[in-house]
């Protein structure tokens, strides 16, 4: 299961998304991508502020991914953890149109009909898959109400 934001916005946690923020004196401590914060660094008497990973993540192709992640080619996907169960191996989650190959190490490189792997728990919520990811939405018929935070006829 994988939650993924709206442009300019950043997942900081598990139902949670922020707007993205450039790193300066006054954004120090602050998201600035996906498990990335703002920090300060001294060079000599000036300072610099730039994005960095948080702690247990590293940076792999301009990603933040969890230090577990390190050797791990997912092909057409992302290396993930359980953020409910640490303990667990990591795991691909494959993009959309793609699904694990047992026969390629595990890595997203065989073309299928990716599963939904989400659970709606709204009444008239469905999975629906929406560019290239799969996300809850109301039923045919339904709307969201912003005001009721629920699917209504």
């Amino acid at each position: 299961l994988e939650c993924r934001c709206d442009e300019n916005f950043i997942h900081v946690s598990n139902d949670t998304c922020e707007s993205k923020v450039e790193c300066s004196k006054d954004t120090v401590d602050m998201a600035c991508g996906e498990f990335a914060k703002c920090t300060m660094h001294e060079v000599g008497e000036s300072q610099t502020y730039t994005c960095d990973c948080v702690n247990s993540y590293i940076l792999k192709d301009d990603v933040c991914v969890p230090e577990t992640c390190q050797n791990i080619d997912c092909g057409y996907g992302k290396c993930i953890i359980n953020e409910d169960s640490v303990n667990d191996p990591p795991i691909c989650s494959c993009n959309i149109g793609y699904v694990v190959n047992i026969d390629d190490g595990s890595k997203c490189t065989k073309e299928g009909d990716t599963p939904c792997s989400l659970v709606c728990d709204e009444e008239h919520q469905i999975c629906k898959k929406v560019d290239d990811y799969y996300r809850c939405d109301c039923e045919d018929g339904f709307k969201l109400s912003i005001e009721e935070q629920k699917c209504i006829s």
